[in-house]
């Protein structure tokens, strides 16, 4: 319901004081909130990693200088810079993970939902998961997981 996908049957959902019925088209997902689903490549619509990052900037409205500043921020702070050429689906789990939580990092939310977050990826990955959901919520963001991953959530939480 946060993320809009459910209506609530009952009660009301604020974001940022502002019921999620008033937020109108895409502004609820511009620099509020960012949802990175279960299967991760359900948000590529690209060739590349780097053209869907393009496409997002576009989504916010950046220009040019400024959407590569942002694009080379997050893809220093992941480390996915060898993924840039890349097409989505022919990523490993881990990666395509982390393409699609760079792809939502670019609409800079203040709320962070993440589906499932570890599926897919091994226990290396999950330790890197684990540091930049820490340094995301060290930069004021809230991060908020569903997960059956008990040590993942335990570790983050």
């Amino acid at each position: 319901m946060i993320s809009g996908v459910l209506k609530a049957y009952r009660g009301k959902v604020l974001i940022k004081g502002k019921k999620i019925t008033d937020y109108k088209q895409n502004e609820l997902y511009i620099h509020n909130l960012a949802f990175l689903p279960q299967d991760p490549s359900a948000l590529f619509l690209s060739k590349t990693v780097y053209e869907d990052l393009l496409e997002t900037c576009g989504t916010m409205k950046l220009d040019k200088n400024t959407a590569k500043s942002r694009i080379d921020e997050i893809v220093r702070m992941l480390s996915i810079a060898d993924l840039l050429n890349s097409h989505p689906y022919d990523l490993s789990g881990g990666e395509q993970q982390k393409a699609a939580l760079a792809k939502v990092l670019l609409l800079n939310p203040q709320i962070l939902l993440l589906d499932e977050p570890t599926k897919g990826i091994d226990a290396y990955g999950k330790h890197t998961l684990a540091e930049i959901i820490e340094n995301l919520k060290q930069k004021g963001i809230t991060v908020i997981t569903v997960t059956h991953d008990i040590e993942f959530a335990a570790f983050c939480a």
